[in-house]
């Protein structure tokens, strides 16, 4: 609630444009900090799962899983497509094991 409501009063005053090139040490600035510790987290939560699956590929020791059927369908990771597919199935896992650790 506290940094909903310091970004909501900073976003009525402030455009966008300037509160983001405001440093994170000024007096209602704690918001940021916030933020990007929630940002970490929430990649953490896509990455972690994903290169554990990654790794055991590699290690030839993954079980079966979506992950597994999915990625070796790919062929060519390098592609476009196929980074994008790559960050949807990592994204997939996460909010699989997201909701599996609550």
């Amino acid at each position: 609630m506290y940094v909903a409501d310091h970004a909501r009063r900073l976003a009525r005053i402030l455009p966008h444009t300037v509160v983001k090139h405001l440093p994170e040490w000024l007096r209602g600035m704690g918001f940021k900090r916030m933020a990007r510790h929630g940002r970490r987290l929430g990649e953490e939560v896509v990455d972690v799962p994903f290169q554990f699956i990654r790794n055991r590929m590699r290690d030839g020791t993954a079980c079966p899983s979506m992950a597994l059927f999915n990625l070796q369908d790919l062929e060519d990771i390098d592609s476009t497509e196929s980074r994008q597919t790559v960050r949807l199935i990592a994204g997939a896992l996460g909010s699989l094991h997201a909701g599996r650790s609550i």
